[in-house]
């Protein structure tokens, strides 16, 4: 596929782009393809809102790989190197690809984050929500929650209610729209900042209960500020998803020294053949009674995983360290507020 753009870059006269000198056409071709629906989503990141013959592009792409049903033009124009600007438009198609994921159907646009081993990823979300403990009273709130995948996963098996924050519009319109296309009554979702809102509710005294807080951050991590919103809400649980081992482990530890205590450590392999990892950390509030603790830590068919949550409770590194993180001196610092940026397309 990427070879086929490149050759109609070549038959087109579209330039590259050249980030040193600020020249070109095409800065990047982003592919996205759907796990088990098979469909492909081409974005062309362009230096520029004109794009000549881009009828003629798109029809020989899509003769040439059958299998693409959108193409999208997005426009950036900054100095930077982040691949996506704000300003885009539908070339082909409807603009989205549709994917199956967990039993649910989601749908995906150029910027909506979606994780790319999809076979892994409903590994890591089933087991998430295992983690999560919900009985069907809890109210859950799904921070950085991109197109809404985790949040419906749960408002699907056993909340009672979601609630998903992100800050980009595009990707909560899509939660919103997957939310539908799925039947889902018991979510909703809010463009807002995650911090903001987190904030904004622990002040309003409306703190729903009982809480779980799901939150899948970007590698960068959390923010302090977040993190103190998080412990001001109390939610029973939290429930925190990484690709980062090392800045989870320093916003882990501001969790415990807030009162949360870790019950559960899960690392699920999503990058075969790299020494990355997903990890899942699921802690608890101190206070939280005995048959709270009791349910987070069932395995299948009721069984109380003793050993998995002895080795959990006693590793120290699950609050203070990691492999990439060997000391607290060389942990990353958390990004200021407003540094946080949304997810890469991985």
């Amino acid at each position: 596929m990427t070879l086929a753009i490149r050759d109609i870059m070549a038959r087109w006269s579209m330039e590259p782009y050249d980030e040193d000198a600020g020249t070109g056409f095409v800065r990047h071709a982003v592919v996205r393809v759907g796990h088990e629906s098979g469909e492909v989503l081409v974005t062309v990141v362009t230096n520029g809102d004109e794009f000549p013959a881009s009828k003629a592009f798109c029809r020989e792409l899509a003769k040439r790989v059958p299998e693409i049903t959108t193409i999208v033009q997005n426009v950036n124009t900054r100095q930077t190197n982040v691949i996506l600007g704000e300003k885009e438009r539908v070339l082909y198609g409807p603009g989205f690809i549709l994917d199956r994921l967990c039993g649910l159907s989601f749908r995906i646009s150029s910027q909506s984050f979606y994780q790319v081993n999809a076979s892994q990823t409903e590994v890591l979300y089933d087991e998430a929500v295992r983690l999560a403990g919900l009985t069907g009273t809890e109210t859950v709130i799904d921070a950085y929650c991109g197109t809404g995948t985790i949040g419906l996963v749960a408002a699907s098996r056993g909340a009672a209610r979601v609630i998903g924050v992100d800050a980009v519009e595009a990707a909560i319109h899509d939660a919103r729209g997957n939310a539908r296309h799925n039947g889902i009554e018991n979510a909703e979702f809010v463009a807002a900042d995650a911090t903001q809102f987190m904030e904004e509710l622990a002040a309003s005294g409306k703190r729903p209960r009982p809480l779980v807080l799901l939150m899948d951050p970007p590698r960068a991590g959390s923010t302090p500020a977040f993190l103190a919103a998080a412990c001001a809400l109390a939610p029973e649980r939290i429930v925190y998803i990484s690709c980062n081992p090392a800045t989870q482990a320093r916003d882990v530890r501001q969790l415990t020294e807030s009162g949360y205590v870790v019950r559960a450590i899960r690392p699920v392999d999503m990058f075969p053949h790299t020494d990355h990892v997903e990890s899942i950390v699921m802690l608890e509030k101190k206070s939280v009674s005995a048959p709270a603790a009791k349910a987070e830590r069932r395995g299948d068919g009721g069984r109380f995983d003793r050993a998995s949550s002895a080795a959990t409770e006693t590793a120290p590194w699950a609050v203070s360290q990691s492999e990439d993180c060997p000391s607290e001196s060389e942990c990353p610092a958390a990004p200021a507020e407003g540094e946080l940026q949304q997810k890469e397309v991985r």
